[in-house]
């Protein structure tokens, strides 16, 4: 995998798809060592230069490109280039993936434990995370030990209910 595609697919889960595409674009220039403007940016994509240009500015405001302007002819025309910011991507990415961890780590708090439901080993939150929530004794996937608890009684439950009829049938 090259280096566009590897931005491109860290950054899928966060940006819109036509963002993406404007992202490509810039990255491929900045490989190459060429210069693209939003006109020609629109031009590759075949879209409107006003939408191209509305993204480059989203895109700005994360830092996540930057502009230098250039002379273009003699006449004093100056255009701007548009770059890939490569340092504020990697930022960005660290800043979403801790948005993520804090979300998540709300959703389990740090108390949360995981079972594995087939060797029954159990795991702290973090540790579970780290494994990508796959047991690390047998490769069996874990499950939320609130939800296995939950899944107990109601096998008891159902078991008490079936015990239960059959005391009532006597």
């Amino acid at each position: 995998m090259g280096i566009k595609e590897e931005y491109l697919a860290k950054l899928e889960p966060y940006l819109a798809k036509d963002y993406l595409l404007v992202l490509e674009v810039l990255i491929h220039s900045d490989i190459s060592g060429e210069r693209k403007d939003e006109n020609l940016i629109a031009q590759i994509l075949k879209k409107d230069v006003h939408d191209v240009r509305k993204i480059l500015y989203h895109l700005q405001n994360q830092n996540l490109v930057f502009s230098k302007f250039w002379k273009v002819n003699e006449k004093g025309w100056y255009v701007n280039s548009w770059h890939v910011n490569f340092k504020e991507i990697e930022r960005f990415l660290e800043s979403k993936k801790s948005e993520e961890k804090e979300i998540s780590s709300q959703i389990f708090s740090e108390n949360s434990n995981f079972v594995c439901s087939f060797c029954n080993t159990t795991f702290d939150y973090f540790e579970a995370m780290e494994n990508s929530f796959i047991c690390s004794n047998c490769g069996a996937p874990l499950e939320s030990l609130a939800d296995y608890k939950v899944q107990e009684e109601f096998v008891y439950s159902e078991g008490e209910k079936i015990q239960y009829l059959q005391h009532s049938d006597k």
